[in-house]
């Protein structure tokens, strides 16, 4: 019996790992679309239901239930060996609805073999239950945390096709000298227990069937509530998928241990029921401060690499907290089930093959209704108060069904459930949602904080909108600057923030630039809908826009006003479908495409940085189109960035990297040179055009090309040689979730990039430019130039200083620049023998004065030079809007000096000028003053009365706001 159960924790590890692949291969032929993810899911789970009504019934008529079964893991291994090959094909989903058919008719086959009297049928089909649910959590862990992340989709295949073989093999041989420990009875005799004599079939089935529409709702509910929370990466999915699996074991272990109360199992199966509703009633009002409780957790995890198994284990404890207390009972309820519906133990095997039929054609259903309607139309609240309701119905319905229960017991059970309707109806869950509209564990929050200081890190927000489509859970936030945020699945994937602002816009400029000659585009991602606006300000014939959710379309009307009316643009047509079939079906060709998905840390979104993407859309490309494809620099590493870039590099002749903010970079492929043509200056000179750069920073086409960083050379030589992502093995999406975790910034751009380097320089879009018009960059160009490019730590803008020095060396921004650049670098010595030269020259220039006490205070925290050039800063500035800003500055060195009475001086001065709408506002710098009078006994003797009242004033004030 050992020996089968192993077999059986093994069959069940190989059934979620072909789950899990096949609903990776299938996402490649039908898309990741939630229609077409409840289509694949549905295939698998009806060839389940069918195995399970087919080989149940003969399980029970074959002479060696145990040779069945080791055919059918034989045929799901033969099955497994044609996956890869056949995926793709018009076969592919029949390969899955039969593989899951053989698969459907294990646990019939096992049940037979091992229950030989309806006494401890419920044991044994429990115990099987249990062993082969946990095999399947591990299943889950496994597929997600080793075989597809090192072997790739087909060789995990085919290794999980070896173990089935192995499996089938064991088992013909244990089926020739093994048999179970009692004879199973085959003489017919009715052996049904008084329990459940007189329990209509009917309503057992009708009970495994609705239960499985449930269950299957609330793993939707789940996982979307955990996505919010943990993120959506391909490693969260797997532990989410794991925590729920095993949860249903541990219920069925409960049942094979024999220890429940000896009462009809109908009378269980409805406490089961029972008590699921009464966890999630439970548990469902606290379900908002789960991003507080996971963040109190992750807090304290260091953000090593040796540490990113220990945060997937946290996440994976976290999920089995929160789902055990109804997992728990809904494990319970199957093999429940399948005893009360069996009379003979020689009909084991019918009696829980029809019961697990009914179950997975509900699962079926419920994966239907769920992720197609009821998430969309009731919400995520509704849809857990739904799947409670559901629980509560079977309740009743058993409770009233079980003819061995007497009148009161029924009243009792009845009455529980209708004060379960009432508690729903009456307190419904409402939730905080602006915590979850950010995936906790991407923020940065000390250890130790309490829930009050978490909740107050929320308050500079309001929730715009909110919307759980069948896609993603899609919010706006509007955060106290007006700056509006598209959040999805607690994600913001776009903004009109400068710097949001700066990569959107920059997405369809610089394509539409180098070819101005543009007539169709295709964008791939609406997000705000302000690159395809800025793409509208060329004379376009055709936009497709291709969004995957309904959701994300809906919440464009927040960002009309920044992205021109899009939407409203006859030249614009909106697929709502995803990228990769789009363009599979499509036959129309684009002169510019840009794709500006998600994050490739999202699990899916890795598809859309395959080379067979890519591949999709050169073919697509016009003769001398441009594919803009958007990145992200944070949360990422070197080591991945490379992959991306080798990925995308390999698809195209000539590949060029532009930078659009510190952050983010674009690259740009084409079998054409990718070099500015004679239309730029006239095409960026149009009204529209214009507008679009100057509400980000940029006045001059100097500046837009000065964005270009790489050539296709070093663009090369970033990539490397190595492996590529690619559909069938999809490293990046298992690579870049460990960068989140570490929370790293890939610094190879800003290390490696051309434009510092003069020689290297000559192969960039600006200096091409420059040499077909015959003039250097003039003073207002390099000045634009530095300003857009002001960020620490770069190599290019002291190397843009320099060279604006050598070709104009009467403007005095250069060496500022410089000397900005040589502070940020951390050498204050060398920054300020540049001032010091500046300030010879030109004793009262504020800037050179203002940096010159910044590096002073870098050296010395307190020291006398700096006083003494704030002092000289002050004269320049006094009387101007600088002046209370300058005496703030003062006042804070005279108190870390120890001097209180003259920092006392300074801030109450400063308080006086300081202006209304300034920075710092008034009442700022007399709060400041008034704290220092507070902490420092001789400091009120200064205070005249006007100063005494406005400190009594201020003090006052904020009391009233603190009560």
């Amino acid at each position: 019996m050992s020996a089968v159960n192993a077999l059986f924790f093994v069959s069940g590890f190989t059934g979620l790992v072909y789950e899990v692949l096949w609903s990776k291969y299938l996402v490649l032929t039908f898309g990741g679309t939630g229609l077409a993810q409840a289509l694949v899911l549905a295939a698998f789970l009806g060839g389940l239901a069918a195995g399970n009504a087919f080989f149940g019934p003969k399980a029970d008529r074959t002479g060696s239930p145990l040779r069945l079964y080791a055919a059918l893991e034989l045929g799901i291994a033969l099955l497994g060996l044609l996956t890869p090959p056949l995926m793709g094909s018009r076969w592919g989903l029949a390969l899955v609805a039969l593989s899951a058919g053989l698969m459907g008719g294990t646990l019939p086959a096992l049940s037979r073999w091992s229950v030989s009297t309806l006494a401890g049928m419920a044991a044994s089909v429990s115990r099987l239950y249990f062993l082969n649910s946990l095999g399947a959590a591990a299943g889950s862990l496994a597929a997600g945390f080793l075989l597809i992340p090192t072997m790739g989709l087909d060789l995990a295949c085919w290794v999980t096709s070896g173990l089935n073989a192995l499996i089938g093999g064991t088992a013909y041989w244990l089926g020739k000298t093994k048999a179970p420990t009692t004879a199973p009875c085959h003489n017919g005799t009715k052996e049904a227990l008084d329990e459940t004599a007189g329990t209509p079939r009917a309503v057992i089935y009708a009970a495994a069937l609705l239960g499985g529409i449930a269950s299957l709702s609330l793993e939707i509910a789940w996982t979307r509530l955990l996505s919010l929370i943990l993120g959506s990466s391909t490693y969260s999915f797997s532990v989410m998928l794991a925590a729920f699996v095993g949860g249903i074991g541990a219920g069925g272990w409960i049942v094979s241990t024999g220890r429940l109360p000896r009462i009809s199992p109908v009378r269980l199966f409805a406490l089961a029921e029972l008590g699921m509703a009464a966890a999630l009633t439970l548990s469902l009002p606290l379900y908002d401060k789960l991003p507080y409780l996971f963040q109190a957790l992750a807090a304290h995890i260091p953000r090593t690499p040796a540490m990113f198994p220990v945060g997937e284990a946290v996440k994976l404890l976290f999920c089995v907290a929160l789902m055990l207390p109804a997992t728990v009972f809904l494990g319970m309820t199957l093999p429940l089930a399948s005893r009360a519906a069996t009379d003979r133990a020689s009909e084991a095997g019918s009696g829980v093959g029809r019961v697990f039929a009914f179950n997975a054609t509900g699962n079926v259903l419920g994966a239907l209704a769920a992720g197609l309607w009821l998430m969309p139309r009731l919400g995520l609240e509704g849809l857990f108060a739904a799947g409670i309701a559901a629980n509560l119905a079977l309740a009743a319905l058993l409770a009233l069904s079980d003819r061995s229960a007497g009148p009161r017991l029924k009243a009792g059970l009845a009455a529980l459930c209708a004060v379960g309707f009432a508690a729903q109806a009456l307190l419904p869950p409402r939730w905080d949602k602006l915590p979850l509209s950010f995936v906790t564990g991407r923020l940065e929050l000390p250890p130790g904080l309490d829930y009050a200081a978490f909740q107050a890190g929320f308050a500079g927000f309001r929730l715009l909108s909110w919307k759980d489509d069948r896609e993603a859970t899609v919010a706006v936030l509007e955060d106290s600057g007006g700056r509006i945020s598209l959040m999805l699945n607690g994600k913001a994937d776009a903004s009109t923030s400068l710097k949001d602002l700066r990569t959107q816009v920059l997405l369809a400029q610089i394509p539409l630039l180098l070819r101005p000659d543009s007539r169709d585009v295709l964008i791939v991602g609406l997000g705000s809908g302000v690159t395809a606006g800025s793409a509208l300000a060329y004379p376009l014939r055709r936009l497709d826009v291709v969004e995957i959710s309904e959701a994300v379309v809906e919440a464009e009307v927040f960002f009309s006003p920044f992205n021109r009316g899009a939407l409203k643009d006859p030249r614009l047509r909106l697929r709502l479908e995803d990228a990769k079939t789009f363009l599979a079906r499509s036959r129309d060709g684009w002169d510019v495409v840009i794709s500006e998905p998600s994050n490739p840390w999202i699990a899916g979104i890795g598809n859309l940085f395959s080379s067979e993407f890519y591949a999709s859309v050169r073919a697509h490309l016009n003769p001398g189109g441009i594919m803009a494809q958007w990145f992200h620099l944070y949360e990422m590493d070197d080591e991945t960035f490379r992959l991306a870039l080798r990925t995308f590099a390999a698809a195209f002749p000539n590949v060029a990297v532009w930078r659009t903010v510190a952050s983010d970079i674009i690259l740009l492929g084409s079998e054409r040179p990718l070099m500015p043509e004679a239309g730029l200056e006239a095409a960026a000179a149009r009204p529209e055009v214009r507008a679009e750069l100057e509400r980000i920073g940029i006045t001059r086409p100097a500046t837009l090309l000065s964005l270009h960083i790489a050539s296709d050379g070093t663009a090369r030589s970033w990539a490397g040689r190595g492996p590529l992502n690619t559909d069938r093995f999809p490293r990046l999406e298992y690579l870049a979730p460990r960068a989140v975790f570490l929370r790293e910034t890939s610094m190879l751009a800003s290390r490696e990039e051309d434009r510092p380097h003069p020689a290297r320089s000559k192969g960039l879009a600006l200096w091409a430019h420059l040499a077909a018009r015959g003039r250097p960059l003039s003073g207002e160009e390099y000045r634009e130039i530095a300003l857009y490019e002001r960020r620490r730590g770069d190599l290019f803008l002291p190397a843009l200083a320099e060279e604006w020095a050598r070709a104009r060396p009467r403007d005095p921004e250069p060496l500022l620049l410089l000397a900005q650049a040589r502070l940020d670098a951390g050498a204050a010595g060398a920054a300020l023998e540049l001032l010091g030269a500046r300030l010879r020259k030109t004793p009262g220039d504020a800037a050179a004065l203002s940096l010159a006490v910044d590096a002073e205070l870098s050296l010395s925290p307190d020291g006398d030079r700096a006083l003494a050039l704030l002092e000289r800063l002050l004269k320049v500035r006094a009387g101007g809007p600088a002046e209370a800003r300058v005496r703030q500055r003062l006042g804070r060195l005279l108190r870390q000096r120890g001097d209180y009475r003259a920092a006392l001086t300074q801030l109450m001065q400063g308080a006086r000028s300081a202006r209304s709408g300034s920075e710092p506002a008034p009442d700022a710098l007399w709060m400041e003053a008034a704290t220092l009078a507070l902490d420092h006994e001789d400091a009120p003797a200064l205070l005249d009365n006007d100063s005494a009242k406005e400190l009594f004033r201020i003090l006052e004030a904020s009391e009233g706001r603190a009560r």
